[in-house]
């Protein structure tokens, strides 16, 4: 069942529904800022930490990084009310989602910049792997390492530059550390440390598009992140997943792997986040997620990333080891889908609706609990059954959340959960009936008490938060709405289907680009007065047909405006995410690009707009390419109910997809709003 911490009409907040940072506080966790189901309540909230990144446990210590600080929490004495014991305040060190540590050493990864270039213990020089950096992408970001052995007293180490990778892993108990782009730090001598080579380096390359015109590559989709699940035995969160060994006994070494085994999903194109293989690589199930940014709603496609589970047992040979080849067979999927909170399910996806993080429960074996964050979703409690199938059991849903990463306190009783927002929510959740209940981990097939069957709050509660929706409204001076416009576009054929819920609309679209070149907007097609759903056959009103490139299709219906972003490739649409949010009563009024299309031959700059309708101290707008950060803009003393334009130059950005991320920061170092948006430079 549904559970709220709204307990009257008077305890409503507006943290309850804004996009905002919640105001609860640590010491009262149970203020009206989030929904869950019966078997789960915070305990406790760590607003210290500022917007939570990354963490790891090791050992009695919880390792929590921002992009301003590390902390470190005891959480052997009182498991759900963690303990400050030491940390660091750090310069701005994106992205460090999962921590490497072994509780000795500690790994951050700091793609753009290193900690002080000016340091005497700043590694300077870039050994050339094929005449290419180690990590390209990262070229001149640094991979700093701390003593983290004496938690109250950390000391920084070393920064090795062209090691700064998007993940970064620990490998033989961090005597090394591998990064997702290849990156291969020999940390052995950690004052010394130093990048040996690029591990993607001796993997063979295939031709995964079948294009005699492209170029063959080691991966279809990149590599996120790598964990080594058995001392030499690494699980790459690629696209195919691969089983790697670095051992000698398998052929391979610290900078040239072998591959053991793979996965496929069902189409090669979706991209791979993380992973998990419970048991240490000998469970019979292996586990994977992926990450959509960027994509506000929610839907059935590979739009909306999945969480995965795949059968290991083409890949074990029961007795700790791999078959080679092994094989890994995807068994079932689960992705987010958004609500009216009233269901467990978020109504809106500033990051993008998508799963992310995961981590399966410390008595999983052959099945079990999963915890999956979901960003503006919050945390979802998943149950693994002995088939594999996926039963969700529980959620937790903090109100202007966005949840990176849950995880398990080895008694199974308590999830830290990590929030860009929040900081860390600390739960407790109290009934563990999913846990597989015999030694064999035979998990019985049972439909569960899943969220949103039965669960509901009370009309009481229902009025309260309608009135208060009523007074935010009021109080801004705005007449916005927190409903999004019921407008649809979707392929048909070789054109499109557009339709407003059965209603009456407008509909015009626009051709944005041709070839390489960004044009001024230009309209193929208009339909005025609408009504149930329209098909356009992809031609002029002259018979012929548009040519390939970007598409602006535009639907107005009672008062209120869409814009969706297509592709036209070899004469069909493909659908593109959002480049501007919609209109919101929360801390960001409006966030857009003024095109989903920039660069080309002319090499237009991207521009930004955004709104906020409180003051925030700095406004940062981050450039992101394929999950990595490219370019950061920074303004800082933000007036409230005041629009700001900024220009982004094209030059010097590949070709390609970027995410627009904005983060808006109140003086107190709390993320008061962000949310990310699309556009393609050609």
């Amino acid at each position: 069942m549904l559970k709220t911490a709204l307990r009257s009409a008077g305890a409503v907040t507006a943290a309850a529904i804004l996009l905002a940072a919640p105001s609860a506080q640590a010491q009262n966790p149970s203020k009206p800022d989030y929904v869950s189901s019966d078997n789960i309540e915070l305990v406790d909230r760590i607003k210290t930490v500022g917007d939570g990144v990354g963490a790891k446990l090791v050992g009695d210590h919880l390792y929590v990084t921002s992009t301003k600080s590390l902390s470190i929490f005891d959480i052997a004495k009182t498991p759900e009310k963690p303990q400050l014991i030491g940390g660091l305040t750090l310069d701005i060190e994106f992205e460090n989602e999962e921590v490497p540590t072994n509780g000795k050493i500690l790994g951050i990864s700091g793609q753009i910049g290193c900690k002080d270039p000016t340091n005497a213990n700043v590694v300077t020089d870039n050994p050339l792997v094929g005449n290419q950096p180690t990590s390209t992408d990262e070229a001149t970001g640094c991979l700093s390492l701390y003593d983290v052995s004496n938690p109250a007293a950390v000391k920084f180490i070393r920064s090795v530059s062209g090691a700064g990778d998007h993940t970064s892993a620990c490998i033989l108990d961090c005597q090394y550390f591998w990064g997702d782009d290849g990156a291969v730090t020999d940390a052995r001598k950690p004052a010394e440390a130093k990048v040996i080579g690029n591990w993607t380096a001796a993997l063979p390359k295939r031709d995964y598009d079948k294009n005699p015109n492209t170029a063959p590559t080691t991966f279809a989709q990149g590599c996120h992140h790598i964990r080594e699940i058995q001392p030499g035995i690494i699980f790459g969160s690629c696209q195919p997943l691969f089983i790697f060994s670095i051992r000698p006994e398998d052929g391979g070494s610290i900078t040239k792997p072998v591959i053991l085994g793979e996965g496929q999903t069902k189409d090669i194109g979706r991209f791979i986040h993380s992973n998990q293989w419970p048991r240490n690589g000998t469970d019979k199930f292996a586990l994977a997620g992926g990450e959509t940014n960027a994509n506000p709603e929610c839907d059935d496609t590979e739009n909306t990333a999945a969480f995965m589970v795949f059968d290991a047992l083409g890949a074990i040979d029961g007795n700790g080891g791999f078959k080679r080849p092994g094989v890994l067979s995807m068994i079932s999927e689960v992705r987010p889908k958004n609500g009216n909170y009233f269901d467990g399910n978020t109504p809106y996806n500033g990051l993008g609706c998508s799963v992310h993080w995961f981590q399966h429960h410390p008595q999983f074996r052959n099945g079990g609990a999963v915890a999956l964050a979901e960003y503006e979703n919050g945390t979802r409690l998943l149950q693994i059954t002995s088939t594999g199938k996926i039963v969700e059991q529980g959620f937790f849903l903090p109100m202007g959340g966005s949840t990176s990463a849950p995880h398990w306190h080895p008694n199974g009783k308590v999830i830290y959960n990590i929030d860009y927002t929040r900081g860390v929510d600390v739960l407790r959740y109290k009934v563990l009936n999913y846990v597989p209940p015999d030694e064999q981990g035979n998990v019985p097939e049972q439909p569960g008490d899943v969220p949103g069957t039965g669960g509901k709050v009370t009309p009481e509660q229902a009025k309260a938060i309608a009135e208060q929706r009523e007074r935010q409204r009021e109080a801004a001076g705005q007449n916005c709405s927190l409903i999004a416009i019921n407008a649809t576009a979707r392929r048909s054929g070789r054109g499109l289907t557009i339709g407003a819920g059965g209603g009456k609309f407008d509909a015009q679209v626009f051709q944005l680009s041709k070839g390489r070149s960004v044009i001024r907007k230009k309209r193929v097609v208009r339909y005025k007065g609408a009504s149930g759903e329209k098909t356009w056959n992809g031609k002029t009103p002259r018979g012929k047909a548009v040519p390939n490139g970007f598409y602006l299709v535009r639907i107005s219906t009672d008062g209120k405006t869409r814009q969706l972003t297509f592709e036209r490739r070899n004469g069909r649409f493909v659908a593109r995410s959002d480049f501007q949010t919609g209109s919101s009563c929360g801390a960001l009024r409006g966030f857009q690009l003024r095109s989903p299309v920039f660069g080309g031959r002319k090499n237009v700059a991207a521009s930004v707009a955004f709104r906020l309708t409180r003051p925030a101290e700095t406004v940062r707008i981050e450039v992101m390419r394929n999950n990595k950060l490219v370019k950061r803009v920074i303004r800082r003393k933000v007036a409230g109910n005041r629009t700001y334009k900024l220009s982004i130059p094209a030059r010097g950005l590949k070709r390609g997809a970027y995410t627009f991320r904005i983060v808006a920061v109140r003086a107190n170092n709390e993320i008061l709003a962000q949310a990310a948006l699309s556009a393609a430079r050609l």
